[in-house]
């Protein structure tokens, strides 16, 4: 049994304050198909994924390529796009270890997300 779609950037409430989050969260190469079983499980290990300010989330968002082919590419490109935003001279101290926070919970996702990643049709 499959779920609709699962979020890599949760909870919804957490993630729709502002445009740049809300946009980055609905990209489709980061809602990812997978069985409910990992789905739920991911749930129960990762309680939530810490949202960036408006200033870091518009700078990951310029930087994020979404490929809705390709969620596991997706992910790493959002890895990569939060990992480079950290380090732009504008970005404070706080927001870059939020922003390490942000990577460390998205690796965490990703066992369940390849262990229940369902094709697409």
């Amino acid at each position: 049994m499959s779920c609709n779609g699962h979020h890599v950037l949760y909870e919804a409430r957490n993630w729709v304050a502002h445009n740049p989050n809300k946009e980055l969260r609905q990209k489709p190469g980061l809602i990812v198909p997978i069985d409910h079983k990992p789905h739920d499980e991911l749930h129960r290990e990762v309680s939530t994924i810490v949202a960036p300010s408006h200033r870091f989330g518009s700078a990951i968002l310029s930087l994020y390529r979404d490929d809705p082919d390709d969620h596991l590419r997706s992910i790493n490109n959002l890895m990569f796009a939060i990992q480079e935003a950290g380090l732009h001279p504008r970005i404070r101290p706080i927001e870059y270890q939020i922003g390490q926070l942000m990577i460390a919970s998205i690796e965490a996702q990703l066992p369940f997300i390849r262990g229940g990643l369902l094709p697409q049709h």
